[in-house]
Parts: structure tokens; sequence; C-alpha cells
């Protein structure tokens, strides 16, 4: 029955852990409660953590006995209260008072402190679960790799057809230059061909087409031209009436810088200055005055006249109206063309003077600029700085077509006809047309290239 008692009120003390009171009921129950306790008992100090765990007999006091004494004195002292009589009836060991016996109460709460044996681990509370974030964790940092070439992007399923390089247009052979004969004209394109129209009764508009020349020169019935094809380059090829006889035969070997044609004779400048004639040779016009080099020569209708370096001029060959040495003047010039029977020079300040069978010039013509002038059978043309066409004189056929345009680079005159290049390389053509010589082809300067 005290041990039923002492269990229940043990275990209404205090909640202790549940090892200590397994612990203070196996003390109990090996003591069997005979153990006197003194006051000083039940005062002991529970053990410290830092008691050994097993207690030395020496120096450490019996923790069960002490322990017993304690709780039988709290017993018995419960047990007094509750009786209305003390029955002091003690053989072992003197009642304590009751202001000694410390009640369960009243009796400190001892602070659990460690000991030798192990606890349980206190069971931690559960930490609150957070909240899941609503936020998207960010990524691990990771190793920047290197960067990926960008792919072409892959043609489509029809792929636009590739533009086709568009072939040149093909550029006509414009026509560069041109000169007139007695009653043709030729022209020698920009690939170096050349193409006669007008008068043939001497078969003098049939061009070889083999040939390339740098020039060309119609006569009265006839052409001369310097070719400029390969080994040839330099050499005169002469075609039309009075040329397989030989009398308008070129020497044999000769090489020229410039050619003139007359009416039935032709003259020519070396590449050293000095001048060479052939053909009829009447009224000296093929005598070339000798130790005298030129510039540029002129052939007329039975006369020619050079340029020298000075700017002076010489003339040789029919003088009958003065066209030849007599009237020459003595001033200089940089340019020259002698016509049937007539002369002119063009001055270095580009106003022009003429000389042989001529009328008086008109003032205004006297006063006009020139850039190049050419003579006719009994007149003269000029072209002007601003691109005009001028003619003066007499026995210039249909003067009223002379064309009023701005835009000729060139101008040449036959014995009755006239034709001017536009810079366009467009030939026009006026005056005498009874042969066809004022009638520039209609396909001239459109010939295809190859």
């Amino acid at each position: 029955m005290n041990s039923r008692l002492f269990r229940r009120r043990a275990a209404a003390l205090s909640p202790w852990p549940l090892l200590l009171s397994l612990l203070l009921l196996l003390a109990a129950v090996g003591c069997g409660g005979a153990a006197t306790a003194t006051p000083e008992s039940t005062a002991a100090p529970v053990p410290t953590a830092t008691a050994s765990p097993t207690p030395t007999p020496q120096n450490t006091p019996d923790i069960a006995a002490t322990v017993t004494a304690a709780v039988a004195a709290a017993l018995a002292a419960t047990e007094a209260a509750a009786e209305p009589t003390e029955t002091p009836e003690s053989t072992a060991a003197p009642e304590p008072t009751a202001t000694a016996a410390p009640t369960p109460t009243l009796a400190p709460r001892p602070t659990p402190v460690p000991t030798h044996t192990p606890m349980p681990p206190p069971t931690a509370a559960p930490r609150p679960t957070p909240p899941p974030s609503t936020s998207t964790p960010l990524p691990e940092p990771t190793q920047a790799a290197p960067p990926t070439p960008t792919p072409e992007p892959a043609p489509t399923a029809t792929p636009p057809p590739p533009t086709a390089t568009p072939e040149p247009t093909p550029v006509p052979y414009q026509v560069a230059s041109i000169s007139s004969g007695y009653d043709h004209t030729c022209a020698i394109f920009t690939d170096n061909s050349a193409r006669c129209w007008g008068s043939n009764v001497g078969g003098q508009l049939t061009v070889s087409p083999i040939f390339t020349y740098s020039a060309i020169s119609p006569g009265g019935s006839f052409t001369c031209a310097i070719r400029s094809d390969g080994d040839k380059a330099g050499r005169v090829s002469c075609w039309g009436a009075n040329v397989i006889p030989g009398r308008l035969q070129p020497p044999r070997g000769l090489e020229l810088a410039a050619v003139s044609s007359g009416k039935d004779h032709v003259c020519g400048l070396q590449p050293d200055g000095t001048a060479v004639c052939w053909g009829n040779s009447s009224d000296g016009r093929t005598t070339v005055p000798k130790d005298e080099t030129f510039t540029a020569l002129s052939a007329g209708a039975r006369h020619t006249c050079g340029l020298r370096a000075d700017g002076s001029v010489l003339c040789w060959g029919q003088d009958n109206h003065g066209q030849g040495q007599s009237q020459v003047p003595e001033e200089t010039f940089t340019a020259l063309s002698s016509g049937a029977e007539l002369t002119c020079g063009l001055r270095e300040n580009g106003t022009v003077n003429c000389w042989g069978g001529f009328y008086e010039m008109p003032a205004e013509v006297r006063e006009e600029q020139f850039t190049a002038i050419t003579a006719g059978g009994e007149f003269a043309c000029g072209l002007s700085v601003d691109g005009r066409v001028i003619c003066w004189g007499r026995s210039i056929a249909e003067e009223r077509d002379l064309p009023v345009v701005h835009n000729f680079i060139a101008v040449t005159a036959g014995t009755l006809h006239v034709c001017a290049l536009r810079v366009n390389g467009d030939v026009v053509c006026w005056g005498d047309n009874f042969l066809g010589q004022a009638t520039a082809p209609w396909d001239l300067g459109e010939k295809p290239a190859p």
C-alpha cells in the first residue's frame, strides 16, 4: 500500500521525465523505505552536470539513498497532515517537523540538468513549411557557351529566279570624221571602217570592207585613205577612176601621216613633215617646193597649199585666180583649206581670211569666230564656236537649206554641196544633190556591233 501511494503522489508532484521517475521507483523498491533520512538529506541539491556518471565510494554520497529518504519524508509529512491527531510513533527516526519537511508543492522544481544518462533528444517543433513561392526560381548560372553561328536561311521551296545580267545593248558605230570630194563624201566610223556616198562613176565609193582607216580624202572621181590595219598602218590606198592605169597610184611603200586629194592629183604629209604629191602634174600641182616641211596640207582642184610650223602658208600649182602663191597674205594661221579656185586660212584668234577667185567676204563673217573652215567650189563654210555652220561666197547651191542648229562638230565642202557632223554622230548634208552627194545614207552610223 505504501508503494502504491508513493507512486501516485510521486506522479502528481511533478511532470518529471519518465526516466527520472523510473529511477526513483527503483531506488524506493531497493531500499524498502528503511533508511533514515535527516533534514539535511532532503535539502541535498540534485547532482549537476559536472557530477561523474559513476559515483566513487570515497567522496560522492549515495544518491539513491538520499532520494529515497527525501521521498519517504515527504510521504510521511503528507499523511501526518491528513490525520486529525498526530500519533507520534516512530521507532526508527524522529518525526520531521512540519516546517522542516519539504512539501511537494513547496519543493523547488529541480532544473533539468544533463547527466551521464543519455536523455532522449527533445522533439523539435516542426519547422513551418514556407508557402510555395510564386516567383520563378532563378536558373543556376551556367557557363556561357560560345556563340553559335547563325545558320543560313534555308532556301524556300520556290526560290526566285536569279536576276540575269542584261546583255549590253550593242552601240552602233558612230561617224568619227567626214570629208567631201568633187561630188561625193566619205565617213570614217569609230571602228575605223569607212563608207562613202554620192557619185560613183569611177568606182570611188567602193571601199574595201577588209581594211580599216585612220584618214580618208575623196577627190574628183577617186578616193584615197591611210590604212590603220596591222602592218599596213600608215600605208596609202586609193580606189576609183585613173587608179588602175597608175596615174593616181601612190608610190610603193609610201607611209603618210595626212592625205589630201584634189580633182585629179593627191598630196600627202610624211611623218617627218615633208610633202609628197602624185597624179596629174600639169600646172606644177605635184611639184613640191624643196627643203620645206609642213604641219598640214590641203589640195584644191588644181593647186595645193601647205602650212609651215611658224604658221605661214606656202602654195604651189595653178594660180590663175590668185588661189595659189600670188595672193597668200603675210600673216600666220592655224589651219587652212583649199577649194576649186580659192584658199582660206583660220587665224589664231578664230577669224577667217580667204584669197583667190572669191567675192568680198561679208562683214559679219569677218567678225565671226570659228573653230574649223572648209573651202568648196567658189564658196567656203566655217564652224562657229557655238556649233553653227556659216557659209559665204557664190555658187553655193540651195543655200536656203542650210541647217539652223547649234550642235555640229565638223563640216566639209565639195564642189556644190556641204556635209556637217553632229555631236550624236548624225550627218546632215545640203546643196547640189544631182548625184546623191547631199543625201547621207539613212542608216549611216547604225552599223551594229559585232
